[in-house]
């Protein structure tokens, strides 16, 4: 079994896809050395993506209609509203 990486390893290595520093300064910046970058690097690039049916960051529109207390739009364009408050097991329950 492999290596287990942490999560701020992790991102540190996206960080450093973002692009605003060069491999020297981030590794001196960070205290890290560069193998030690590149091995968390590969490690993004072979983890999985979530696939349909992951989670999703969730987007809070003020400007909703206040008739609307949850609406939900799922990644394939299905939108589920409820006109009330709902128990988080329900919830959890038809997202399945």
């Amino acid at each position: 079994m492999g290596r287990k990486i942490s999560v701020h390893n992790l991102n540190l290595a996206k960080e450093f896809e973002s692009g605003n520093y060069g491999l020297d300064e981030f590794c001196n910046l960070h205290g890290i050395k560069k193998h030690q970058l590149y091995y968390w690097r590969k490690k993004i690039r072979n983890t999985p993506q979530p696939t349909s049916g992951s989670f999703i960051p969730l987007s809070i529109n003020s400007d909703q209609s206040p008739s609307v207390a949850i609406e939900l739009e799922l990644q394939n364009g299905t939108r589920i509203k409820f006109n009330q408050l709902v128990p988080i097991n329900y919830l959890k329950e038809i997202l399945r």
